[in-house]
């Protein structure tokens, strides 16, 4: 009953200020979206793309401290953001596969009505894809499976299926080698530049990271909200000869959603100490990961524990990725709070009557996942490292058993979070040096660290 009287007032109010849009309840119990409304996007970073599991923590306690006797005024009403709600049309199809030089008919995949492409459905061949999930469109490119001068092999590499006679000689297999004529970073920069020049999008004031080894290179663009990275990003992944192996971007537009009135600093302090929120310092950890990776934090044994205290200084407004069944992923109010190396920490901001902690029903099953082997079993494996998003970005496109190869390279553990849409239940610890892959077609699609 007070759900629902709660529910009443905030359309109210909603009416007032938004022009009869809802204010939405968010819940941030944290559990699975399957079967339930609202989720918290797991440590505020997990939009795309940084999809990640609900759940990951560094096994250490972190306790946050207040540096100063006042916070700034930092109340009021902030603005929400979302996708504009848009169905990818054919003419999208045909715009986009013009950028990439890729013809043919226009048809739909067997498994998903509303996902249409040109190329081949088994990716065969260079195709684009125009995805509708409900609420808004994506598109990506792919380029033939079947490249023989890439990071994917040479032609004629690897087992050809068929059993050796039992006289053969015992030949060993080679080590995955990489392609020839990876772009260096400057050089992926400037071709993504160009092809986000063909689909018409002004990178002026998108943050930009390339990445490259001798295995390939990558391309992102986030566009910001608040300094924080949004709803839209674009992706371009190069091999060998310079060759573009996979792309992705939005179709959908954003949308700046209804104000929410938030608390003040002061509450929002409080917040950071309370374990309903999630509360973790995610700014702070990718600004520092290679450092706490050379001092330990990540080769604790599984039942240790460390505390860390930040002393905060400062505070300033900001925006945490939020997930609603409504409309998808949304940027909601937050406060982040800084010391002096910088951003530590980010809360949600909105009153505590939009905030539910109800629990969220989880699915009744979901596919078992098999671990990896451990990195330093893999022979010729380096020690574990900090990964950075680019790093880890740079296996976009890549094919699950290649991208296998690649991560064992350099001394990370892969594992699968997801197949063509179907989540893996994974455990909830954080590694520094680990990947999580999602998977479509065989072809990874997706790469978050933890």
């Amino acid at each position: 009953m007070k759900l629902r009287l709660a529910t009443i007032c905030l359309f109210i109010i909603a009416l007032a200020s938004c022009g009869g849009e809802d204010l939405a309840v968010i819940n941030l119990s944290g559990a699975s979206s399957s079967g339930g409304n609202t989720k918290l996007a797991s440590q505020e970073s997990c939009l795309p793309p940084l999809e990640c599991a609900d759940a990951m923590y560094v096994p250490t306690e972190f306790v946050y401290e207040a540096g100063v006797s006042e916070w700034p005024e930092l109340g009021g009403s902030q603005p929400s953001w979302r996708l504009k709600k848009h169905k990818a049309t054919d003419a999208d199809l045909i715009r986009i596969a013009d950028v990439f030089g890729v013809s043919g008919d226009i048809s739909s995949f067997s498994y998903d009505k509303n996902s249409r492409f040109m190329g081949a459905e088994d990716y065969s061949k260079p195709t684009v894809t125009t995805y509708y999930d409900g609420i808004s469109s994506s598109w990506n490119y792919s380029a033939s499976t079947n490249i023989t001068m890439s990071s994917r092999g040479e032609k004629g590499s690897g087992s050809s299926g068929s059993e050796s006679p039992a006289d053969a000689p015992d030949i060993s297999v080679e080590p995955p080698r990489p392609p020839k004529n990876v772009p260096s970073e400057n050089q992926a920069t400037s071709l993504s530049e160009q092809f986000m020049k063909k689909l018409g999008v002004d990178t002026a004031n998108l943050k930009v990271d390339a990445y490259a080894d001798d295995w390939g290179a990558s391309v992102t663009y986030n566009e910001l909200i608040d300094g924080v990275p949004g709803l839209r990003y674009w992706i371009f992944t190069y091999g060998g000869e310079q060759e573009l192996q996979y792309a992705s971007g939005p179709l959908s537009d954003v949308l700046k959603g209804p104000s929410y009135p938030t608390v003040s600093v002061d509450e929002a302090f409080k917040r950071l100490s309370d374990e309903r929120f999630g509360v973790y310092p995610a700014e702070y950890l990718r600004a520092n990961s290679a450092t706490m990776t050379r001092t330990g934090w990540s080769q604790d044994a599984p039942n240790s524990q460390k505390v860390v205290t930040f002393t905060l200084t400062g505070a300033r407004r900001s925006v945490t990725g939020i997930y609603v069944e409504k409309f998808g992923n949304i940027m909601m109010p937050a406060y982040t709070f800084t010391n002096e190396d910088g951003d530590v920490v980010r809360v949600i901001a909105i009153e505590d009557k939009y905030l539910s902690f109800a629990s969220v029903p989880v699915p009744d099953s979901v596919p078992a996942v098999t671990e990896p082997i451990p990195s330093d079993s893999v022979p010729g494996a380096n020690e574990p490292t900090a990964i950075s998003q680019s790093d880890a970005d740079s296996l976009v496109g890549l094919s699950l058993e290649e991208a296998t190869k690649v991560a064992g390279s350099r001394g990370w553990t892969i594992r699968v979070a997801s197949v063509d849409g179907k989540e893996n239940m994974l455990t909830t610890d954080y590694s520094y040096s680990r990947v999580n892959v999602s998977v479509v077609d065989g072809i990874v699609t997706a790469v978050t660290i933890g």
